[in-house]
């Protein structure tokens, strides 16, 4: 089992929601705020993606702050990736994907 450091950890789950900060930053001169931003899925969402990134600090056994980040910016984007793929593919395409919907995949 990995030796747990929660600083590691911490900067995995900063890692986790760098792709929403950097999306949310290249928006940042539209007028409105996105309407995602508004909804609980979005939210629930981010949340998934930290503890994802904070998780795969900790089960990298990350030895520096720098790789902390790099594995908590590229698991929740390699599981995003997937489920992409997967919503791309015919087999999903029929499903609504709310939440409940997802969680009966």
């Amino acid at each position: 089992m990995p030796v747990f450091n929660l600083e590691y950890v911490l900067l995995g789950c900063v890692g986790g929601v760098l792709p929403d900060v950097i999306r949310i930053i290249k928006n940042r001169y539209k007028l409105s705020m996105p309407e995602y931003l508004k909804t609980s899925s979005f939210w629930l969402g981010l949340l998934l993606m930290v503890l994802i990134g904070g998780l795969a600090a900790w089960a990298f056994s990350t030895s520096s702050a720098k790789e902390a980040i790099i594995y908590g910016y590229a698991a929740p984007q390699l599981f995003s990736s997937l489920a992409a793929e997967e919503i791309k593919s015919s087999r999903i395409k029929s499903i609504n994907l709310s939440i409940r919907g997802w969680w009966g995949l």
